[in-house]
């Protein structure tokens, strides 16, 4: 018995190191797998339009009926509208804003969640008459601000127009 077992211990000798000299001379035979994790995508970041072409999927506006986007460019400008008429109100996302229509009988926020922080808020033209859109921002902690406050006006003037039916405006 002793004999069979120093057989089986120099075999198993044996076949280590044909298995070692196999290896060694061929060492590009071995294939090596290297998982690479890939990096999470980044969300690619919607143009003003896109967010906006969302807003007006969100409020079932018929195709080519965009809302108006006013951003910080407009500041001080106006702008007749027909009553259901949509506003996007972009200033961005540097200021914390705190908005105001001046009279709610021509131009009412409407009750919309966005989730993009450059949107402040979507208006409606409401009626006839005059309103003035303001906000005042503070510059957030951490944001990088030409000035540390702001201030911004956007004056809408209601107006019924001859091309337009009531069942148009309600719509």
């Amino acid at each position: 018995m002793d004999k069979k077992i120093v057989y089986y211990v120099i075999a198993g000798a044996v076949l280590v190191l044909i298995i070692g000299i196999i290896i060694a001379v061929n060492p590009g035979s071995e294939k090596t797998v290297t998982v690479e994790e890939e990096p999470p995508a980044e969300q690619a970041v919607k143009t003003e339009t896109e967010v906006n072409r969302d807003i007006a999927e969100k409020l079932n506006l018929a195709e080519g009926q965009l809302p108006l986007r006013v951003t910080i460019e407009d500041n001080g400008q106006s702008a007749s509208l027909t009553p259901g008429k949509n506003i996007t109100l972009m200033l961005g996302e540097n200021y914390e804003w705190t908005i105001a229509s001046s009279n709610d009988m021509v131009l009412a926020k409407r009750s919309l969640s966005v989730d993009d922080s450059r949107v402040q808020g979507v208006y409606q033209v409401v009626g006839e008459g005059n309103a003035i859109l303001s906000a005042e921002g503070k510059c957030k902690s951490g944001a990088v601000c030409e000035k540390p406050a702001q201030t911004f006006t956007f004056d809408v003037d209601g107006v019924i127009s001859e091309n337009f039916s009531a069942e148009d405006l309600t719509k």
